[in-house]
């Protein structure tokens, strides 16, 4: 009776699946509402898994007395009918919530074209090793085609979706596909950090949600995860950049999406780790900021900050233009909101302050090292007189790695943490 119960449940939450487009362009917003709340009714009034509706008796309190037997699994099974029984506006409720209702027909239209790109999208997808990370003419063309797809999904979740800037290569080979030299610095595109004021469109948050559109993309780094890692395959690098673009702006502030992308985790870490240019710990900062369960995460958030900072002791591999940007990814790891997470805080000092990260402090006793950040100073200094009003300097790459590192010393002292404050001052001693 269980199981029949159960499977008539999933059946009937299929309707879950389903979009409102709405009907003809001559529908008022009234009559949407009309039309929705008709159907909703349906759904809730004629209901045929009524649980009073199986038998003759009552059959509630049919199993309330069986719960009360001593058979383990007659009494497991009892309160879980039961459970499912007076639960099931509950589970309608959260099926409702995954309804997209739609009243522009311009919109309806937008949407259409998603669906075909995603499915286009998919299917690249799902031949990836007949072309992801080969330089060969034809799986340039399809590589070309990939990131024109995932750029074009992209900006449907920034600005007007009405208005979005397509992809389109100068030729075949407009993607480098010469391999990098070893020790070549990587390029920092300022681009790849979504900034909380940046214009995310919720809505298309939840449309490309609905649609499936972050799976393509799972499927691309599945893929890379499962084969050998090649850090020089720029063809690569290319492709997961901007699969990691897509899913952080895919991200951003929307709980739901963050904690359907935290289940891939794992596959995040293994490709920083062998890819450093590819934007990984831009995505890990949009999946934790603004969600405080996953924040609570003290063992990911652990895992992730000793990522980020065996990167930047790696110098063979990180350039120094890189590294402040890398270390302030960890402030959104401190911070919910305007709350301080004290745990995070002493799990990601701990860290800094352990004989692994040494290298991550400058040494005062080094006069070498001290004289270039007192030159390096004294020409930004020079410099900034030059400068005029309207005129951006950008700060010395030692510099501007020493403010980041000073800044988020300061975040893991935030909220009156005493033991870090503690461990601060010994460490290093104002006077």
């Amino acid at each position: 009776m269980l199981n029949f119960y159960r499977s008539q449940g999933e059946k009937k939450s299929l309707f879950g699946n389903y979009k409102i487009f709405g009907g003809n362009e001559e529908n008022s917003p009234i009559d949407y509402v009309q039309t929705t709340l008709h159907w909703v009714k349906n759904i809730i009034e004629k209901d045929p898994l009524d649980i009073k509706k199986l038998a003759p008796t009552n059959f509630v309190r049919m199993l309330f007395d069986l719960s009360l037997y001593e058979h383990e699994n007659l009494v497991k099974n009892s309160f879980s009918l039961l459970h499912i029984s007076h639960s099931r506006r509950l589970k309608l409720k959260d099926m409702l919530q995954q309804v997209q209702i739609l009243e522009d027909q311009e919109k309806k239209r937008t949407v259409e074209t998603i669906e075909q790109e995603i499915r286009t999208l998919r299917e690249l997808a799902e031949t990836t090793e007949n072309w992801y990370g080969n330089d060969d003419p034809e799986s340039q063309t399809q590589t070309n085609e990939c990131i024109r797809l995932i750029k074009k999904l992209g900006n449907y979740l920034v600005g007007d979706a009405h208005q979005v800037k397509e992809f389109i290569p100068e030729s075949d080979t407009e993607i480098i596909t010469t391999p990098p030299k070893i020790n070549q610095e990587f390029e920092l595109h300022e681009e790849d950090y979504v900034e909380d004021e940046q214009n995310v469109d919720p809505e298309f948050q939840v449309i490309l949600k609905h649609l499936k559109g972050f799976e393509p993309m799972i499927e691309i780094l599945e893929y890379e995860n499962a084969r050998v890692k090649d850090g020089n395959n720029i063809n690569k690098i290319n492709v997961l950049r901007e699969v990691f673009k897509f899913l952080a702006k895919f991200a951003h502030h929307q709980k739901p999406n963050q904690t359907l992308l935290m289940e891939h985790f794992p596959i995040y870490l293994t490709i920083m780790t062998n890819y450093h240019d590819s934007g990984v710990e831009t995505l890990i900062e949009e999946l934790f900021k603004g969600n405080k369960s996953l924040i609570r995460q003290t063992n990911k958030v652990e895992k992730f900050a000793n990522y980020v900072l065996s990167m930047i002791t790696d110098t063979k591999k990180c350039p120094e233009n890189k590294k402040p940007k890398l270390l302030l990814s960890l402030k959104s790891l401190m911070r919910h909101k305007k709350q301080s997470m004290k745990v995070n805080q002493t799990a990601i000092l701990s860290l800094l302050t352990s004989k692994d990260f040494k290298k991550l402090f400058v040494d005062p006793s080094d006069r070498e090292e001290m004289n270039n950040i007192k030159e390096s100073l004294r020409v930004y200094n020079n410099k900034i007189a030059e400068v005029e009003n309207n005129g951006t300097l950008e700060l010395p790459p030692n510099i501007d790695y020493l403010a980041a590192l000073l800044e988020i010393l300061g975040v893991t002292c935030e909220g009156k943490n005493a033991v870090t404050e503690s461990r601060c001052q010994s460490s290093w001693p104002l006077r």
